[in-house]
């Protein structure tokens, strides 16, 4: 089995996080001080401290990679957090910090081409996994700028050549018809939020998500089925919330996000 990654995404979104505070940091790290940040983390369980932060540029065009980070501290809860808001935050140090509004250290276009799920470029929530194989691409780039860390480095010594490798991972299969018949039910419209994102411009990208995970015993039926948004897909399996099927809701850490749209799923009877 794949083991999992220790690098995260995190996301910069300029109509949430003031561009004025951004930019003062920037100037910091180009500067040659050392920088620490808090930043919000969706997958506060799994992350610690020495784990790798790749910072992406949502929100309106152009979109990328534009720094780098180190977790150098335990996540710390905030009871500030907007509706919608991850509560949990995590200090992270600057390695590489470039101004968005003018330089990616990679673009939209260039991740696209990396070996990970379209959707991952989507996704609103901050903090949560990367692909490996993603992350040693950035970190390629950056050497080959020679920037932070890899400031002195031979970029040979972070591009490995190409290597054939055998991997053994767990695949189970999966009832296609479930997913279609969620589509069917809901119009694409995500279970949580009530959102159909793209819709009309790339077509209907929700997603069926098991509640109870095929990995962790759950069944492949429609009763452990929800139907989720990019966004709130990626958020189940970073968090990994728990579910209580009595109250049809799930339980970030102390946020309670309940199921609002249903048309299928069953209470359980409560003891």
């Amino acid at each position: 089995m794949a083991l999992e990654s220790n690098d995260f995404l995190f996301t910069w979104k300029p109509d949430k996080w003031p561009y004025d505070k951004l930019r003062a940091l920037t100037d910091a790290v180009t500067a040659g001080q050392a920088v620490e940040e808090p930043w919000r983390c969706q997958a506060h369980r799994q992350i610690g401290v020495g784990m790798r932060a790749y910072l992406f540029k949502q929100g309106a065009l152009p979109r990328g990679i534009f720094g780098i980070a180190e977790v150098v501290g335990p996540p710390v809860e905030h009871d500030e957090a907007e509706p919608g808001e991850g509560r949990y935050m995590v200090p992270l140090r600057f390695e590489v910090l470039f101004d968005p509004t003018k330089r990616f250290l990679m673009t939209e276009e260039e991740l696209l081409r990396l070996p990970a799920p379209r959707h991952r470029w989507r996704t609103q929530a901050s903090g949560i996994r990367l692909e490996p194989e993603v992350a040693r691409a950035i970190d390629a780039k950056a050497a080959m700028q020679g920037l932070g860390r890899f400031k002195g480095h031979d970029s040979g010594d972070w591009i490995a050549s190409p290597q054939k490798r055998e991997r053994l991972i767990e695949v189970y299969d999966r009832d296609q018809t479930l997913a279609k018949e969620l589509k069917r039910l809901y119009g694409g419209e995500c279970q949580i939020c009530g959102s159909a994102p793209f819709n009309g411009v790339f077509g209907d990208v929700s997603e069926a998500h098991h509640i109870q995970w095929l990995s962790r015993g759950g069944q492949d039926t429609l009763d452990n089925v929800i139907l989720l948004c990019p966004n709130h897909h990626a958020a189940m399996h970073s968090a990994g919330p728990e579910f209580n099927r009595d109250t049809l809701e799930f339980r970030f850490g102390s946020k309670v996000v309940p199921v609002r749209l249903n048309h299928h799923l069953k209470p359980s009877c409560g003891s």
